[in-house]
């Protein structure tokens, strides 16, 4: 004779308590929610939270000038997003994206934002080159457009002192001369027209000056690694601005549907890094679409965390850009001035006659923490699992020899 009802009850406290370890499992174990590591790094994710949320943020149009984008692909992830193109150079085939740069690139600054901010992708050029007649062009476009924000995810080098002949009547130095005044321009009107111009720092890895990136009136972005150290590829400079998340980063993938290729893949730059502070951008601008270039600047460098040398340096320009800790403006708190951020109230000085406490450093592997750089959160539920998992094993344990030994199964 078996005993059904013994062996039930003890199946139902093994699902009980081993159910629980399971499910925390599975979530501890769960997909990332984004693409790109660099959305949760830099906060992204907690702007784009509130933002939605309060659900009267303004549509944002956020132009990028790049190589085109997999529309059909970027429909089926952002169903919900307005996408937009226009091509410069001839486009036979659409927007297709021959080299997937640009598919890339839009696809982390959607996932950055939230949806009221509307993409324009602008098709400068069919593969990694483009001449400076048509990036004029795409600027005048995006101008055109009413851009909030412009990306020039592309950027060159200029030689002022190349003494080399160009023609019968100018050196190579006088033609870059005229491209550095004919950029200037263009960037000069889209800031006029109250756009935001941001591009790369460049990945050449070396001491050089990328424009449009470098222009006083544009933001150049370099990008770093997941532990927020300088990426080995990125360009440094007295003009570097700001770095952001540029290795390693999962994108769309404009060649899916090929064989052999994933709805995603893998690439690193500092386009890539640029597409995230364009993000950060947009963000901001859902809470106040009229600040100024020098408001935003100002509103970044107070989100920054210094890296590297202490305050500004040529190879982490003014920092990371960090929204994680930040408290964005709502209606229950008191903003600043420009209605982005929560106010802080000043902490009360302490009574010199009390004894203040010293609070050490734990090394909690926050983004300040000693030699660990930018440490990736557990998933929600992480720590539970393990405590579940000590004392449900405890208890089971327990229970099934006490089970056993009182009342032994006779087959």
């Amino acid at each position: 004779m078996v005993r059904v009802r013994g062996v039930f009850t003890y199946i139902i406290i093994t699902f009980l308590m081993f159910g629980g370890i399971l499910f925390n499992f599975r979530n501890a174990l769960a997909a990332d929610e984004f693409m790109s590591w660099g959305i949760e790094a830099m906060g992204l994710d907690k702007a784009i939270s509130v933002i939605e949320e309060k659900g009267d943020a303004e549509h944002l149009l956020v132009a990028v000038i790049d190589t085109g984008v997999n529309e059909a692909l970027f429909r089926e992830y952002f169903p919900d997003r307005n996408l937009s193109g226009y091509c410069i150079v001839a486009c036979p085939d659409g927007m297709v994206d021959n080299v997937n740069h640009g598919t890339h690139v839009i696809s982390t600054i959607a996932e950055g934002t939230p949806s009221n901010v509307d993409l324009l992708m602008i098709r400068v050029s069919e593969g990694r080159t483009f001449t400076i007649g048509d990036l004029r062009a795409a600027m005048d476009y995006a101008v055109s457009q009413g851009a909030n924000v412009i990306l020039v995810s592309a950027g060159m080098s200029l030689d002022f002192d190349d003494e080399t002949a160009f023609n019968e009547e100018y050196t190579w130095g006088e033609i870059n001369n005229m491209i550095w005044e004919a950029m200037q321009g263009k960037v000069d009107e889209a800031v006029d027209a109250g756009a935001i111009v941001v591009s790369v720092a460049g990945d050449n890895g070396a001491n050089e000056v990328f424009y449009p990136a470098s222009y006083d009136n544009a933001i150049s972005v370099g990008a770093v690694s997941e532990g927020l150290s300088i990426a080995d590829f990125s360009n440094y400079n007295e003009y570097v601005d700001y770095v952001a998340p540029g290795m390693r980063i999962r994108g769309l993938n404009a060649s899916y549907g090929a064989e052999g290729q994933d709805i995603t893949t893998l690439d690193q730059g500092t386009s890539s890094a640029a597409a995230h502070v364009v993000a950060a951008i947009a963000n901001i601008l859902s809470f106040n679409k009229n600040l100024t270039l020098d408001e935003m600047r100002a509103l970044l460098n107070s989100k920054a965390v210094d890296l590297g040398e202490e305050g500004r340096d040529d190879y982490y320009g003014n920092g990371f850009i960090d929204f994680s800790e930040v408290e964005f403006c709502t209606e229950e708190v008191e903003c600043d001035e420009y209605g982005v951020f929560a106010l802080i109230p000043d902490e009360p000085e302490p009574d010199e006659e009390e004894d203040v406490p010293v609070v050490p450093n734990t090394g909690d592997g926050g983004i300040n923490a000693p030699d660990t750089g930018y440490v990736t959160k557990p998933e929600e539920g992480g720590a539970t699992m393990v405590l579940l998992a000590g004392w449900q094993i405890y208890v089971l344990v327990g229970v099934g020899l006490w089970w056993v030994r009182k009342k032994p199964f006779v087959v």
